[in-house]
């Protein structure tokens, strides 16, 4: 399957269900026609935004991933509830249990400030 050029439209029901520009035009035999839609624009009609033009000035000095055991971590850094620290390739790449909550961490703490233990409510 070719990645979908354009807008995307993800079915609010189905788990993994993606349709194209043309395809959410045309009859989906294979699709529950009165599931929702939700249109996902094209990001390239949008400008890159500020973080990912400023990634590389983003160091969480003292911060180690552990997985791949970067340090310390370049970009946004996950955290999860369990106190694992993982990069965003690390993270992207599912390689620590899906169903554990993680906070995106999208600015570093300074090295010699207490980090506090983030709320989940």
């Amino acid at each position: 399957m070719l990645p979908t050029k354009g807008d995307r439209y993800k079915c609010l029901f189905c788990l993994d269900v993606d349709f194209c520009e043309l395809c959410k035009s045309t009859s989906r035999p294979n699709h529950d026609s009165d599931h929702l839609l939700l249109c996902i624009k094209d990001s390239s009609v949008y400008q890159r935004s500020v973080y990912i033009s400023n990634r590389s000035r983003l160091c969480h000095d003292g911060i180690k991933c552990d997985s791949c055991l970067i340090n310390p971590v370049i970009g946004i850094r996950y955290e999860c509830c369990c106190e694992i620290n993982l990069c965003e390739k690390c993270e992207f790449i599912d390689i620590h249990d899906q169903n554990h909550h993680r906070t995106k961490i999208t600015a570093p703490i300074g090295f010699n400030q207490k980090q506090t233990n983030h709320v989940i409510f």
